[in-house]
């Protein structure tokens, strides 16, 4: 069952339009802008029209600028009940590196999806979940080193045979790994095909010239960050 999607936008000047057209192209069930007092005005007019349509939005102020406040501001803006009963999303519109990174962080701790775009066109949205990148089972590697040896997209039901994950894994952890950016995935026909990605495959070789504990250390301290942003 798909669950309603919060739309967390985080600037530090006047985006409206960029988010407008970032909400166009998503499924969006509330809003958030998360944002510096000095452009209230200009998003408050723009609440105002996005809640006229009979949308529910919030707008939350941006008083300072460090990255603790930062990040508790976004933390306290998606609740325990939101994130029980919405799947998230933060969409970072700022040229601030503290303000995009304490996003980048509440993204993570949060286990939620970060969007962002190359150009103010739009023309390409970046899709991640953080918190995945961390996370690499026995068995997402498997596939991922599957794919490394491949020449370009291969039909799904060939991962499942071809590495004995069954497939409803397949899906579940191919999910995963495109939300990482390190697989993506196209449609032939009726036909779904994957494809490592150039970062799957840099993250692949570069685990391989590590301990997996070390990776697993990192995974086990932004779990312990989260907890511990959660006191």
């Amino acid at each position: 069952m798909t669950r309603p999607v919060v739309h967390v936008a985080v600037f530090d000047k006047d985006a409206t339009h960029l988010i407008a057209k970032t909400i166009i192209h998503r499924r969006t069930d509330e809003l958030i802008l998360v944002g510096p007092i000095s452009c209230i005005d200009e998003h408050q007019r723009f609440l105002e029209q996005y809640t006229s349509l009979g949308f529910q939005a919030t707008l939350v102020d941006l008083e300072d600028f460090s990255i603790d406040e930062i990040l508790g501001t976004l933390l306290n803006a998606v609740d325990n009940a939101r994130l029980d009963n919405f799947d998230i999303e933060f969409n970072v519109v700022c040229n601030n590196p503290v303000v995009a990174i304490a996003a980048c962080l509440a993204a993570t701790m949060t286990q939620s999806l970060l969007i962002t775009s190359g150009d103010t066109n739009l023309s390409t949205l970046s899709l991640l979940r953080p918190d995945l990148l961390l996370h690499m089972s026995q068995n997402k590697r498997r596939i991922l080193e599957y794919l490394d040896i491949q020449y370009g997209p291969v039909p799904q039901a060939n991962i499942s045979r071809d590495t004995v994950v069954n497939r409803a894994s397949v899906s579940r952890h191919l999910k995963d790994l495109i939300q990482a950016g390190y697989v993506k995935r196209t449609r032939i026909g009726r036909q779904k095909t994957a494809e490592i990605t150039s970062l799957g495959q840099v993250v692949l070789h570069h685990k391989r010239v590590r301990k997996r504990r070390v990776w697993d250390h990192h995974a086990s301290s932004a779990i312990c960050f989260a907890d511990v942003g959660e006191m």
